[in-house]
């Protein structure tokens, strides 16, 4: 297969080539879990593996869904965390943000101050 058509044609298929779902070239596919990460017009969001949109494409990046559930955004140039059906559940407030670095911390930065802050978005310090 030629890379030409490599990019205009996008999928996800099993390892001896079973199509589960084709996306017709319309999402570019970065994750496949549970949620798929896609992206579509320079925005991102999920979409499930029948191909239905679960998270609109609303944000400017996502990362991976973390074990507790959550997967950091940005949008706007500012950062905050999302659960698998989009509620927004930390701020999209924070300058920057690191991935959950166990199953219930992550740190944010907003301003000149860090945070130290659970997954249900409580501030810890």
């Amino acid at each position: 297969m030629n890379k030409k058509k490599e990019l205009n044609f996008c999928g996800i298929y099993d390892f001896i080539g079973r199509s589960y779902f084709r996306t017709g070239g319309i999402y570019e596919i970065f994750s496949v879990k549970d949620l798929i990460q896609v992206r579509k017009d320079d925005k991102e969001g999920f979409i499930d593996h029948k191909g239905n949109l679960v998270i609109p494409l609303i944000y400017d990046d996502v990362s991976d869904f973390a074990k507790c559930g959550l997967a950091r955004v940005r949008q706007n140039g500012k950062y905050g965390f999302i659960n698998r059906v989009g509620v927004v559940i930390i701020p999209i407030i924070y300058d920057d943000a690191e991935d959950f670095f166990n199953e219930d911390l992550t740190t944010c930065k907003l301003k000149d101050k860090c945070y130290l802050i659970n997954k249900k978005g409580k501030i810890i310090i």
